[in-house]
């Protein structure tokens, strides 16, 4: 018995490290607040995958809304890959790309921002 606690322990810790979430503030406006999952960013070549939050300030449509980015450190460009809105832990709305719509990134904005996290390492904000 005491064998069987302490494996259900360990897969339990296991699993929890497994979906772990290092969110990261990055910038924000009038409209929401944006983070950045640490723990979510993946580098291959020139593009670097990563998920971010945004959270709104002014609608109460959806709390919250997890998006999962591609960015070209490269050519300095981004794109949405997915887009996932949730009111509390429900989701309300799913869209996933069906062809990467890259756009350059805006120095000045929020996936300036995003761009220097992920791209240059600059956590500097």
């Amino acid at each position: 018995m005491k064998r069987l606690v302490l494996l259900s322990l360990m897969v339990s810790i296991s699993v929890g490290t497994a979906i772990a979430e290092n969110w990261q503030k990055v910038g924000y406006n009038d409209m929401m607040m944006v983070y950045v999952d640490l723990d979510s960013v993946r580098k291959q070549g020139m593009l670097t995958d990563v998920r971010t939050k945004v959270v709104p300030t002014v609608t109460k449509d959806f709390t919250h809304g997890i998006n999962r980015e591609t960015y070209n450190c490269q050519s300095r460009q981004s794109a949405i890959k997915t887009m996932t809105s949730f009111k509390g832990r429900k989701m309300v709305d799913h869209l996933k790309m069906k062809k990467l719509e890259w756009e350059p990134v805006d120095p000045n904005g929020v996936s300036g921002l995003i761009y220097q996290m992920v791209c240059t390492g600059s956590q500097a904000f």
